[in-house]
């Protein structure tokens, strides 16, 4: 967990060599750029990338991690962060049918169709 240590930088994408990994919490921190495709952290159950300066879309990757019970994405701050472009069909049927709950920000240049949590 690197929760609130205030790191700059970008996420890696070594983070995929951690597949045993169950909680990624990299929220509150000044991360930049994209959220990597963690496609092989298959037993995760939390991801936390809010509170960051991340932009770009969300990786359609992310739809694969079956055990993936909370997406935290809100709150992307900074002069040209947010996210961007529309949830992933992938991650919509993770809340359809595995019951994720994917936690945005309502005022982003983001759009959640089909079941995300909105916060301001």
């Amino acid at each position: 967990m690197i929760m609130g240590a205030f790191l700059p930088g970008t996420i890696p994408v070594e983070l995929n060599n951690l597949t045993s990994l169950i909680v990624l919490s990299l929220g509150y921190n000044f991360f930049t750029g994209t959220i990597p495709p963690l496609a092989s952290l298959h037993q995760l159950n939390l991801a936390v990338f809010a509170y960051n300066q991340l932009t770009g879309g969300v990786p359609s990757e992310l739809g694969s991690l079956v055990s993936l019970q909370d997406l935290m994405l809100q709150g992307q701050f900074g002069e040209s962060a947010g996210l961007t472009g529309s949830l992933p069909p992938s991650l919509c049927d993770l809340i359809q049918n595995q019951g994720t709950n994917i936690y945005v920000t309502c005022l982003e240049d983001f759009i959640c169709d089909c079941g995300c949590i909105c916060s301001l």
